[in-house]
């Protein structure tokens, strides 16, 4: 089974293992916390499509 669907299934409890969250239209802010994770301490980050 996918990583997602174990998500979806709600087998798997996705935000405690995130550490940011990002809009869609904030992908570029995405991107350049996952390049600096050393300084920000953001290694796991999601989108929000809503």
């Amino acid at each position: 089974m996918a990583y997602l669907d174990l998500v979806v299934d709600g087998r798997i409890d996705l935000p405690p293992k995130l550490t940011r969250i990002f809009r869609v239209d904030r992908w570029r802010d995405a991107f350049l916390a996952i390049a600096s994770h050393g300084e920000c301490s953001a290694a796991r980050v999601a989108f929000d499509q809503r």
